[in-house]
Formats: structure tokens, C-alpha cells, sequence
């Protein structure tokens, strides 16, 4: 995600959903994901922080439970049926690639 700098919006721009607390502050939220720090007197410009990070090119199973929202155990399960393609990196690391649980992802939408 390019970041830029960013004040309150006006109109045309992401929509205003509130205020809500993340890293220990509070946080103007806005519909396009962006966070804007609450300060005294009103805000002030700032740089954009994202709500959701990029994913890494290869993820461990813990990272991809992370992701789904599901047990270590489950996601492992997925992997070994090979319903989510993963990667051996060296001797026994396994790694799913970023587009294997996407592509997964879409395929439970499609159902």
C-alpha cells in the first residue's frame, strides 16, 4: 500500500466510521482501512497506517491459522490433504506460499 500523508477527509473521501483504539491510542478509522492518530485540538497530518499488514511470500501453518481464523491443527490438516499447496524450504521447513492460501481463500467463496 503506497503511504502517504493524509489530513481529516472532506468530501469524496473515505468515509469516517469513527474512532477506535490500536497500539495503545486512539485512532480516527476510516472506510479505506486507513487510521489516522487522534490528537488534541483535532487532527493533524499524518502518515497512513494500515489496518491489515501484507501477508509475507511464504507463511509458517501458524501464521496461515492466523490468517483463516482457525486452529494450528486445522490449518495443518488443510495442508497435509493438500486443500492449501505448501512449499518444503530446506530439510523440513514447510511453508505455504501467499498465493496458495489466497487461491484457497477464493476457492471457499466459490462454493
Amino acid at each position: 500500500m503506497e503511504q502517504r500523508a493524509k489530513s481529516l477527509p472532506t468530501s469524496g473521501d473515505p468515509h469516517h466510521l469513527g474512532t477506535t483504539h490500536h497500539l495503545g491510542r486512539l485512532w480516527h478509522a476510516f472506510s479505506d482501512g486507513s487510521l489516522i492518530p487522534v490528537v488534541a485540538g483535532g487532527a493533524v497530518n499524518v502518515e497512513v497506517v494500515s489496518v491489515t499488514p501484507e501477508l509475507p511470500t511464504l507463511l509458517t501453518i501458524s501464521e496461515t491459522a492466523r490468517e483463516l481464523r482457525v486452529a494450528k491443527s486445522t490449518a495443518a490438516a488443510l495442508v497435509a490433504r493438500g486443500d492449501i499447496e505448501s512449499v518444503i524450504v530446506g530439510e523440513r521447513s514447510r511453508r505455504v506460499p501467499r498465493e496458495s492460501l489466497l487461491a484457497y481463500i477464493d476457492s471457499l467463496r466459490g462454493e
